[in-house]
């Protein structure tokens, strides 16, 4: 009779404090919940870490050739960066083929060479990211410069003195 046992327990804990533990486990669960939702949490697994790695790559990539004259400094960092990606791509590819399930050995080097690929790559996700901030700031800094030089031209086209030429007007020359 253990299911017996074990529907007076669920009866008494429903009847005495249902109201009580019910609204604190929701509590819970809903601060668990919007904790996790709102911690920008690296990857666990090794391959999901070097595929965020050669995504970020790829995007900072991307945004390197549409603006290639302002951020050609970053270029030789980006494409180093890009090697190291599929560097840890085959570094993780061959620690899945030396695994072997019945050999506990291959299980201690397996873990060991996981750890290391899942460091190099959350150490270049670090460095991808500060490479990102340093980018935009400079991109920022070209727009800024960009409209600050469009706001000197408006004013100087605003303060240019248009000459009146008697005897010729705006119609006059349409029609000509």
């Amino acid at each position: 009779m253990p299911s017996g046992k074990f529907e007076t327990v669920v009866t008494y804990l429903a009847s005495t404090r249902a109201p009580v533990w019910v609204s604190t486990l929701l509590l819970m669960v809903f601060l668990c919940g919007s904790v996790f939702l709102h911690i920008k949490i690296p990857p666990l697994r090794p391959g999901t870490a070097v595929r965020q790695l050669a995504t970020s790559i790829d995007e900072e990539i991307i945004i390197i050739d549409t603006h290639a004259r302002e951020l050609c400094t970053f270029n030789s960092k980006l494409r180093s960066l890009k090697c190291k990606s599929l560097i840890l791509s085959r570094e993780l590819r061959q620690a899945d083929d030396a695994l072997v399930w019945s050999d506990r050995h291959t299980w201690l080097k397996y873990i060991s060479r996981l750890r290391k690929i899942w460091n190099d790559a959350r150490d270049h996700q670090r460095t991808i990211d500060a490479l990102k901030k340093c980018m935009q700031d400079v991109l920022f800094a070209v727009e800024e410069v960009r409209s600050r030089a469009e706001v000197e031209i408006a004013q100087m086209r605003e303060s240019a003195v248009v000459f009146d030429t008697p005897g010729w007007s705006y119609p006059d020359l349409v029609a000509a």
